[in-house]
């Protein structure tokens, strides 16, 4: 009687110790192998069944966050959610084991949300953005981020705006950091989608991250493995966040919006974290990742992105339009607040480093560059530049030694919310 009660003793330690292994993954070691200088010889650069693990731990701990919510799993019951993702995206022809779903948090008295724009596989830009949260100014003033990569004050949000993959050198590492780092900070960081997190995107050029891993690692079993993995991690990211304080209301997606997408109910529904989107049609929610926002006011509705082949662009007239729309609708419903503001990223300024707001309240403004805000030294109150605001990349221009973020401080009225630019 014994030996079975020992065999099974020994399983579950083996079981416990692998585990172990499998999670041991230190995230200072990788800051520190992607800053610039760092010994990068191949004993010290992950291989394919890291990827394969940290991915792996990921999804898991994604899914353990979603199958926690009531609604989202009834709401997947009903609807049949594990169809195949050709529903959504024609040219993908992978499965899915979630629909693309929208989430919402609720945030209390004050807090701290700090946005990064597109990386697109600048893993050293990523890795500069950690330390400098660490280090903080050259004062030490501003820091977000413990020396182990931990948040420092839990009531701070990190929220990464998608495009994490292709053009860049780095996309397999990009995204094997952003893993560790969500890991390590479950419920205060959020990896949202972007129009680069598809199949397609990434194996659209040499450039691409399908590209990548096939030089890397040859087109071998290992390597469908760890691209399915990837595919996997996609579906856990939301396509739109939306924060919640107070009276006010802060939409975070990739793209824009969309004239006929009002997740309303959701929205005014207290208890609801997630929301399936599999009861709109493509058309409409497709737009947070792939819709645009001009300055103008030349149409009133919006037009066709032929620039991009997919989407919309969305001028002054329009973007006011649909979030009267959208806040009229929320009023009907007895909510208690009102969309203010959209942050987002996708629309490069090609001004690298500065982030490009879209004046609302100013018609004759134009696009304004934030030319004059130097480092830390510069905080404004974002009800001056509402309601769209949008973090330009360095990385369109390949300029991978700079980084930059930005760092809104969320405490009383919407009116007395600033905005912090950091760059270097």
């Amino acid at each position: 009687m014994k030996c079975p009660i020992l065999a099974i003793f020994i399983f579950w330690c083996i079981l416990f110790v692998n585990n172990i292994v499998l999670f041991s993954y230190d995230l200072c070691d990788y800051v520190n192998l992607y800053l610039p200088g760092a010994d990068k010889s191949a004993c010290n650069i992950p291989k394919i069944d890291d990827y394969i693990s940290v991915f792996s731990e990921s999804i898991q701990s994604s899914e353990a966050t979603l199958s926690q919510d009531n609604l989202w799993k009834t709401k997947r019951t009903a609807r049949g959610c594990d169809f195949s993702f050709q529903e959504f995206q024609a040219s993908d022809g992978i499965g899915a084991y979630h629909c693309p779903f929208i989430q919402k948090q609720k945030m209390p008295l004050s807090y701290k949300v700090c946005f990064v724009g597109d990386l697109h596989g600048c893993v050293d830009v990523l890795a500069k953005i950690f330390k400098r949260m660490v280090d903080g100014d050259e004062l030490g003033n501003g820091k977000i981020l413990n020396p182990d990569y931990s948040v420092i004050d839990l009531t701070t949000l990190i929220i990464f705006l998608g495009d994490y993959t292709d053009r860049g050198p780095s996309s397999l590492d990009t995204l094997f950091l952003l893993s560790l780092f969500k890991i390590k900070n479950k419920e205060n960081v959020f990896l949202l989608r972007g129009n680069h997190e598809c199949l397609t995107v990434n194996s659209f050029d040499c450039r691409g991250l399908k590209s990548e891993i096939e030089q890397r690692f040859g087109k071998t079993d290992s390597e469908i493995k760890l691209f399915t993995k990837i595919l996997r991690i996609y579906e856990y990211m939301p396509i739109s966040l939306f924060l919640i304080y107070g009276n006010s209301c802060i939409q975070c997606c990739h793209g824009g919006i969309d004239a006929e997408f009002y997740p309303c109910e959701f929205l005014a529904n207290n208890t609801a974290v997630f929301d399936s989107l599999s009861e709109f049609d493509q058309s409409l929610w497709v737009g947070l990742l792939w819709n645009d926002f001009c300055s103008g006011d030349f149409a009133g509705i919006p037009i066709i992105n032929f620039d991009r082949g997919l989407g919309y662009i969305y001028d002054v007239s329009a973007t006011r339009a649909c979030l009267e729309s959208l806040n009229q609708s929320l009023t009907a419903l007895s909510a208690l607040f009102n969309l203010k503001l959209i942050i987002r990223g996708h629309q490069h300024s090609f001004f690298p480093l500065k982030m490009l707001t879209h004046d609302m309240c100013d018609l004759d403004s134009g696009l304004k560059y934030w030319k004059d805000v130097v480092g830390d030294k510069t905080s404004f109150k974002i009800a001056d530049y509402v309601p769209v605001l949008t973090l330009s990349s360095s990385t369109v221009c390949q300029l991978s030694c700079q980084y930059s973020f930005c760092v809104l401080d969320v405490a009383g009225e919407y009116e007395n919310w600033t905005l912090t630019p950091v760059e270097g």
